[in-house]
């Protein structure tokens, strides 16, 4: 049960103490009822008895029922649904028994009897009357028994439907009860996966607690957009700020080196130099991921995307065989065709491929493979070089990320390369995924559309 949902275990219970309850009315109907009309018996049949033994006479001849003018009329031993016996000597002298009555049952004077013949129920009462006669009331209880039965008979087939009926009004109703959690959880669901901040829950269900906590939840989302809105404007403008100084920086340095006279002097000079050009290499990177973030439908074209990884690759040729690394793209047996901006799918590839070879080992190999899936064109990069470690792979397309600081910091590197990748393929509808083991080898794991989901 621990595993069930909410609403499973609430109908489960709810379910289950509809049941009990059921049960419990039929155990309270059966024992109430049956003790009701027994004692509701026992008094009509001793009434009736008491009030016939006075106003009977015994005669020779017969028993006969005085009148009020004086008058005697033969007794009808049958009356208000008792029917009476009259006893001599423990035998019956007056009346026929009933049928499945047995006649010969002991006389209890003034006291009722319950007594079951042949499967039938009867109440008998016993007092005396003139010259040391007996009468005898007898009540059919059967009747009343079997209306009871059919009652718990009716009510015992009908159980089960209404348990079916209150289980799936109860399952409607606490479904459409926690439909507003559920659109929350696949709200938050999507902005988890595509970092699509600018999706709010819909609220447009009654306003009660669920209501509350979706506006609330609406107004967190809206307060981390403003954020992300104001770290990409604060990104893009101080890019553009710092262009033109460092442009001014970069010419001054390389005229004080072209005039240094010492070469202690030049090396200093050509450290700034190079850190200059490390902080325009960042600055670059940054605007290329605000230009990223604008680019629209108008900006994109149907490119192959098999023959635009073939043309990137070409440029790596010298530096794959500086270090006699082996590329091999497969030639996939489907058309690779997508929309997308055709500058910025090669800056994804450049990326991916430059860090391929940087991370490689000497002699070492990159195979670049494609697949079709649900639509999805899928660009496998893998190589077999030094690995990332398991503990960083989630922070990878962070901006400014280093898994290795010393070595990227020597490289001109700022962390900047996977963060623009994955926010290129984010615009583009897709999604990058990487897999890695130390000292193994990585795989990155690109998703596009294909051309026929633009």
């Amino acid at each position: 049960m621990k595993r069930w949902s909410i609403k499973i275990k609430i109908i489960f219970w709810y379910t289950l103490f509809f049941a009990l309850l059921i049960i419990f009315d039929f155990y309270f109907l059966r024992t109430s009822a049956s003790r009701v009309l027994t004692d509701q018996a026992t008094m009509d049949v001793t009434t009736a008895t008491i009030e016939v033994a006075d106003m009977i006479n015994v005669e020779d001849d017969g028993i006969y029922i005085e009148e009020d003018d004086d008058d005697q009329e033969l007794f009808s031993f049958y009356h208000d649904g008792v029917v009476f016996l009259v006893y001599e000597n423990n035998n019956v002298a007056f009346g026929n028994a009933p049928d499945n009555f047995d006649a010969t049952t002991s006389i209890k004077l003034n006291e009722t009897q319950s007594e079951e013949f042949n499967g039938m129920n009867w109440l008998v009462y016993d007092m005396t009357i003139e010259n040391g006669y007996v009468l005898r009331g007898i009540y059919d209880m059967n009747p009343m028994m079997n209306s009871i039965e059919q009652v718990i008979l009716i009510a015992g087939i009908l159980s089960p439907i209404i348990i079916l009926v209150a289980s799936i009004g109860g399952y409607i109703i606490i479904k459409r009860s926690f439909k507003p959690i559920q659109d929350i959880y696949k709200t938050a669901s999507i902005i988890k996966d595509e970092e699509d901040y600018t999706r709010r829950i819909e609220t447009s269900f009654a306003k009660d607690e669920v209501y509350a906590l979706a506006d609330m939840v609406n107004q967190m989302l809206d307060r981390v957009e403003q954020s992300i809105n104001r770290e990409k404007q604060f990104s893009s403008n101080v890019s553009h700020e710092l262009r033109t100084p460092l442009s001014v920086m970069q010419a001054q340095a390389e005229y004080m080196f072209k005039n240094a006279k010492s070469p202690e002097q030049k090396e200093e000079i050509q450290t700034i130099i190079q850190q200059i050009s490390f902080m325009e290499n960042v600055v670059t990177q940054l605007l290329e991921i605000t230009r990223t973030r604008q680019l629209s439908n108008d900006d994109m074209e149907l490119i192959n995307l098999y023959e635009l990884v073939k043309l990137t690759s070409d440029a790596f040729s010298k530096n794959l065989s500086d270090r006699e690394i082996t590329l091999r793209i497969d030639k996939p047996l489907f058309e690779t065709n997508i929309y997308c901006n055709q500058t910025m799918m090669i800056r994804v590839f450049s990326n991916l491929i430059a860090n391929a070879i940087k991370y490689n080992n000497d002699s070492g190999e990159i195979n670049i493979s494609f697949q079709l899936e649900n639509q999805y064109i899928v660009t496998y990069v893998k190589d077999n070089g030094i690995g990332i470690p398991k503990e960083h792979l989630n922070k990878i397309f962070d901006s400014f990320y280093q898994t290795d600081e010393a070595r990227t910091q020597n490289e001109l590197s700022f962390g900047l390369g996977l963060a623009l990748v994955k926010e290129v393929i984010k615009i583009h509808s897709g999604d990058i995924q990487v897999d890695s083991k130390q000292h193994e080898g990585t795989t990155f794991r690109i998703y596009l559309p294909s051309s026929n989901i633009k």
